[in-house]
């Protein structure tokens, strides 16, 4: 083997591992569990990584202050409740007794940190009725 093609074995003997560490990284820091609350407070493995959690906002004790983007909320399960404080933008459909999913990380203090939310809300996307075909027609 030539010198030039040594040097270029040896740097990618020393590049592919580096690239390869990098990316399994990456992939695990990208990983987030998806799980209802219930199921998620009921496993602790859970609390100290990002995950996204299903639950509905319960209406009291409900705190959004949407000019200082920070919303205070209880999230129910169908068994528990868990405390959420999310900052940024306040979703337009945000309020009690809607299904929501938060993304975020749970603090040692037991309170998520929300850093997203989606709300969901089944009525707005029910399907619309079929319309009746006038009769004769097929």
């Amino acid at each position: 083997m030539s010198r030039p093609q040594i040097k270029l074995l040896v740097a990618a003997l020393v590049i592919a591992p580096a690239v390869g560490i990098l990316g399994y990284a990456a992939v695990q820091k990208g990983r987030t569990a998806y799980t209802d609350l219930d199921t998620y407070l009921a496993n602790p493995s859970l609390h100290d990584k990002r995950a996204k959690v299903v639950g509905t906002v319960a209406p009291e004790g409900l705190d959004v202050r949407a000019g200082d983007r920070i919303a205070r909320f209880t999230l129910r399960g169908q068994y528990k409740t868990m405390p959420v404080v999310y900052r940024g933008a306040i979703p337009e459909m945000f309020k009690g007794d809607i299904s929501v999913v938060i993304e975020g990380q749970r603090g040692s203090d037991g309170v998520f940190q929300a850093t997203e939310i989606v709300t969901k809300c089944a009525s707005k996307y029910k399907a619309a009725p079929p319309a009746s075909r006038p009769e004769g027609r097929s």
